[in-house]
């Protein structure tokens, strides 16, 4: 449907420009056969063609607008349709008995159920913790056009294990030792492409409580939802979603112990690392555990490069209302000297800036928002000077031309004030996305202790575990350290 507004819209101005040409050559040709030229009318047949044209948009643009809402009536409509055949239909009215039987069979031991619901079925709490750090190495790469990011990080996990209660402290296990752990499977959930460049590599941290350290390095590109309602003063976040998929840790819950990102990934070109998040959950029935890297793009490039030229842009139109239009037009032929150049070198710079580094987003950012703005007060610009112009033709209104104009100038001036100022106040003072209750938890750096986020699922076993487990720094988990349910 744009390609067809498009086309409309092309074929429009050749309309117009080959309209235009017809109609002067035509004038040229009444005045050169006709002798007495004073009696000749020719702006009649310029109105004529300027208000076709003019009718032929209106009504244009009114059959795009119908055809856009009538086809997202039928959009919805059809979803609708399609929602209730979905679920009237039933598979138990189309299958035999053996195949129902083994229906009935499946439906109490599956990970889903029906009516959307994304739970596990009958899940049994965790009794096993595991306890995970995280150090992030590198960040580089972030783009918004792909919502991705590339990150290097190490992930360390401590769990209890009884295989290794006898084994050698403090030394790198063998790979045949290994094999009698049970060392959880480890995965990113939002990886696009993985590398892991090193591991698993374990270490007995205690022989007597059989307390196991076991860490790897990971090399990849992840993915990110962006929320660019706020660009370019937004702030997104970078999540690496880490889960254990297999089976056999079904029983096994995460616990954040530690996470701290490097100086070398906080040296970023166009952000700024502003903090960390860290929650753990169980989703589908596989325990998760999130590390989010807050960060805030850095907007003076697009301060000066971007607003600043729209602002100056935009506040030049208003030259045009220290210009007095008359009866005869001389006035009004000034201020379209002033205006075309600056419409030109408006449209102009929105497609540079929008072929460049502006991310593509289906809601209006602050930056759409102000480009509107400013081509609103364009035209809102120009259609105050048509009517001083029509005024000033009328002999009875021609002494209210200047005071319209005036009065009109003063009222646009003062909106185009107060919405800058609105602009920057959002800006400056506008409340960013607010984390969630879990996400609070969690933030610490170097070898500070954090608190131990858990599932509402994980038992009083694997709680248990997590205090017996000691944190990075080889000091004891605090008594008394509060345990915080998400």
């Amino acid at each position: 449907m744009f390609d067809q507004y498009n086309m409309f819209c092309q074929l429009l101005v050749l309309v117009y420009i080959s309209g235009a040409i017809i109609v002067s050559i035509f004038n040229m040709d009444i005045k050169t056969s006709l002798m007495d030229t004073s009696q000749i009318n020719t702006s009649l047949t310029d109105r004529i063609f300027a208000y076709g044209c003019l009718v032929i948009w209106c009504c244009g643009n009114a059959a795009w607008a119908a055809s856009v809402s009538l086809h997202r009536r039928r959009q919805h409509t059809n979803l609708q349709e399609g929602g209730e055949r979905g679920a009237l239909t039933s598979p138990e009215n189309e299958v035999t008995e053996e195949v129902q039987k083994q229906i009935d069979t499946i439906r109490p031991n599956m990970h889903f159920r029906a009516h959307g619901q994304i739970n596990a079925a009958d899940p049994t709490p965790a009794v096993r913790a595991v306890s995970i750090g995280m150090q992030v190495w590198i960040l580089h790469d972030i783009d918004p056009i792909s919502a991705t990011f590339e990150c290097k990080f190490t992930v360390c996990l401590e769990f209890l294990d009884e295989s290794a209660i006898g084994l050698e402290a403090g030394k790198l296990l063998t790979p045949q030792q290994m094999q009698l752990l049970d060392i959880p499977e480890l995965d990113v959930h939002n990886k696009v492409d993985l590398t892991r460049d090193s591991g698993p590599h374990a270490y007995v941290i205690s022989s007597q409580a059989g307390q196991v350290l076991v860490y790897y390095e990971f090399h990849g590109r992840l993915q990110l939802h962006l929320t660019l309602q706020r660009f370019p003063f937004d702030s997104q976040r970078l999540p690496v979603d880490l889960m254990m998929p297999s089976e056999k840790d079904r029983n096994r819950a995460f616990v954040f112990r530690g996470s701290h990102i490097s100086s070398a990934a906080q040296e970023l070109d166009e952000w700024s690392v502003e903090g960390q998040n860290t929650s753990t959950d169980f989703i589908e029935g596989v325990a998760h555990a999130t590390l989010e890297i807050r960060i805030k793009r850095r907007s003076g490039f697009y301060v000066a490069s971007v607003f600043a030229v729209l602002f100056g842009i935009s506040s030049l139109v208003f030259t045009v209302f220290v210009i007095e239009v008359d009866a005869k037009g001389p006035g009004f032929i000034d201020q379209g000297k002033i205006l075309a150049p600056l419409m030109m070198t408006l449209l102009a710079f929105k497609l540079l800036t929008a072929a460049g580094k502006i991310p593509k987003c289906a809601k209006a950012t602050i930056f759409d928002k102000y480009m509107l703005t400013c081509e609103a007060n364009f035209f809102i610009t120009l259609t105050i000077c048509i009517a001083s112009r029509a005024l000033a033709g009328v002999t009875q209104l021609s002494a209210l031309a200047s005071t319209v104009q005036n009065y009109g100038a003063l009222v646009l001036f003062i909106s185009w004030v107060v919405y800058n100022m609105t602009v920057y106040c959002q800006v400056n003072f506008g409340d960013d996305e607010k984390p969630n209750a879990c996400n609070g938890l969690g933030t610490s750096t170097g070898k500070e202790s954090m608190a131990c986020s858990m599932n509402s699922q994980i038992s009083t076993t694997a709680l248990y575990y997590c205090l017996l487990i000691k944190d990075f720094s080889g000091a004891p988990c605090p008594a008394g350290r509060q345990v915080q349910c998400c």
